[in-house]
């Protein structure tokens, strides 16, 4: 293997290994947080690796996630971020990776879950079945990159984020948590 591909998988594995254990996390702005520290690692971890419309989803992403914890993304900063995303990752993906079908699937993940975090905030179960979603798909990715490191975590974070959303689903079924994930008190009755 290359040096510069031994570089990429060594940085994309620290950036994944931080985004892999928000795969856990039950709060966005806790997700979001040390995603961005994640997509910093994987933005340069592209950069060697040459997969420039990952590159350019990595920054997009990194921006929205810091405008959101920041408290930035207000109307006008989603709308221009969802437009990049889609942009400018399907021009990159068009002019330098030639139409990778792989790079087009991820663009539709990053564009899914940047969506869910923008819009849904009443639904913890589906952020986490999103956040699934965008796993796979990047995986197929960075598998085409043979960018290992970053397709085993993807992987990794797909298994944690269907696993995580079940048992929310069963928590919430059950009435021990709110939408968001949050514990409902139970009120006991005194006899």
């Amino acid at each position: 293997m290359e040096w510069y591909l031994i570089v990429a998988n060594v940085l994309g594995a620290i950036g994944m290994i931080l985004i892999f254990v928000t795969s856990a996390f039950k709060s966005k702005k806790l997700v979001l947080s040390v995603q961005a520290g994640g997509h910093l690692f994987l933005a340069v971890s592209d950069a060697f690796a040459g997969t420039y419309s990952a590159l350019a989803q990595e920054i997009l992403c990194l921006t929205r996630d810091i405008g959101i914890v920041t408290k930035k993304a207000n109307n006008i900063f989603k709308i221009i971020i969802i437009i990049l995303i889609a942009g400018v990752g399907v021009t990159v993906n068009i002019v330098v990776d030639k139409c990778n079908i792989f790079g087009f699937l991820a663009v539709l993940g990053n564009l899914l879950f940047t969506i869910d975090i923008f819009y849904n905030n009443k639904k913890i179960v589906g952020f986490k079945i999103i956040s699934a979603v965008n796993n796979i798909l990047w995986m197929m990715l960075f598998i085409n990159y043979r960018i290992y490191t970053s397709a085993i975590a993807n992987g990794a974070s797909f298994v944690i984020n269907v696993i995580v959303a079940i048992w929310l689903a069963v928590m919430i079924k059950k009435g021990e948590l709110d939408s968001m994930g949050n514990k409902i008190e139970q009120e006991t009755v005194n006899e």
